[in-house]
């Protein structure tokens, strides 16, 4: 078992909580448009609406179908990533809305706007620690809605709490910053100083400019106060670990590792394919990082197609969870309605998890619905869709971050400590 502790003491009551709240077939590649898209009957498609007044949804619709769900979280997405409330400002930068969790001082993360940006370069599991094609360490950072300020001590957290975890990786080419969701700032790079993460260390970076590379976007509505989840990679990140397509240049696999990496030699002793350890330094040797599902969905997993019971469903949530993704991910890439922000159409969505009943806990691995293996390769990077050698198979975000109705917080943890849970435990 492995903690994430950034040096925050682990009481009897943290571990109970942390049971409650802790840890496309085809990978689209930039494409250049040679013919109009014709969308296909019966697609998941985005509102165009949300690129001309982008705006935060506020319930899921009402089929709740997997397009539903998949389309609450792209917008989301669309909405953090535009400018349409100060065009100087990505709208996830107002830490007015969207304060910016403090990793030097956690407890006063609601207290003050920081005039830095407070980063980690350490991964929840095993304070992992991974590293770009340039060598360059990849950054993390959080911001949160202000409902998470004043979430009560008991129930559920309020309708409309959101979080944002954040990969970013250091922009070396001025000419990369255009296919980035960019920001430059001074930061703030708070590191754990050895593997239980103890003991950190805090050290201002003047001036950097940094891309978004990946991103979790969490939320809760009044019909789903489990945390719903969405993530999102940057089409550059990485191949699938069986490569497809024509794509040779990816920011976390070099060349002659992804050549290894179609010869099926996922094991090989010097590419180290998925392998992320501790580390203090901010260059290293890079990280060949491949994703082990595409979509976050292990095709072989049978609880997509039949419950715990043996009952088969219906339909089967595979070909639904990944229809939805692939869909929206063509239209992102394909259609106009992204034309005018185009910097979006550089990112994909690479899974999402929520439940089918709220009144029952998400360790009924029946309740799940989505991408059941969902992982982000540059936040998960060595246990994507499982721990193998813990003997855990399927793994995705309610291992660690599970949900039981009106049973999230206890009366006697510190808001440091609702932080420190919210955002990077993960026992399991």
């Amino acid at each position: 078992m492995k903690l994430s502790t950034f040096g925050i003491p682990l009481t009897a009551a943290v571990l109970l909580i942390s049971t409650l709240y802790g840890c496309s077939h085809s990978q689209p590649e930039p494409q250049v448009k040679t013919a109009p898209y014709i969308v296909p009957p019966g697609s998941c498609m985005p509102d165009p609406d949300w690129l001309t007044t982008p705006s935060l949804p506020i319930e899921i619709a009402e089929d709740e179908s997997f397009c539903d769900f998949y389309k609450f979280s792209l917008q989301s997405f669309v909405y953090f990533m535009s400018k349409n409330e100060d065009p100087n400002n990505w709208n996830f930068e107002d830490t007015n809305k969207f304060p910016v969790y403090n990793y030097a001082s956690p407890g006063s993360s609601c207290q003050k706007d920081l005039s830095t940006l407070s980063t980690s370069i350490n991964q929840a599991f095993g304070n992992d620690v991974i590293y770009d094609s340039n060598k360059n360490v990849v950054y993390y950072s959080v911001h949160f809605t202000r409902e998470l300020c004043d979430a009560p001590h008991i129930g559920n957290l309020p309708n409309g709490t959101i979080e944002l975890k954040m990969a970013w990786k250091i922009i070396t080419d001025p000419s990369d910053k255009d296919r980035y969701v960019n920001i430059t700032q001074d930061l703030v790079v708070t590191k754990a100083m050895n593997e239980e993460g103890k003991i950190t260390s805090s050290k201002t970076l003047k001036n950097v400019t940094l891309g978004l590379a990946g991103i979790h976007i969490i939320q809760s509505t009044k019909n789903h106060p489990e945390m719903m989840w969405g993530s999102y990679e940057h089409v550059d990140n990485n191949p699938l670990c069986e490569p497809v397509g024509k794509k040779e240049d990816y920011s976390f696999m070099s060349k002659a590792c992804l050549d290894v990496l179609k010869t099926g030699d996922i094991t090989n002793s010097d590419c180290k394919f998925n392998q992320a350890g501790f580390s203090k330094k901010l260059t290293n040797e890079s990280s060949n990082i491949c994703r082990v599902f595409a979509d976050g969905s292990n095709q072989d997993n049978i609880l997509y197609y039949e419950d715990s019971n043996g009952k088969q469903y219906e339909k089967n949530k595979y070909d639904q969870n990944i229809n939805a993704i692939n869909q929206l991910n063509e239209a992102l890439i394909n259609s106009t309605y992204f034309d005018n922000a185009p910097v979006l159409k550089n990112y994909q969505l690479v899974g999402g998890l929520w439940l089918s009943n709220i009144n029952k806990p998400s360790s009924e691995l029946d309740n799940q619905r989505g991408s059941l293996e969902m992982s982000n390769t540059l936040m998960e990077t060595a246990i994507q869709g499982g721990d193998i050698p813990a003997g855990k198979e399927m793994l995705n975000c309610f291992a660690c971050h599970g949900y039981i109705p009106n049973k999230i917080l206890s009366t006697f943890l510190t808001r440091a400590t609702v932080f420190f849970l919210l955002f990077f435990v993960c026992l399991y």
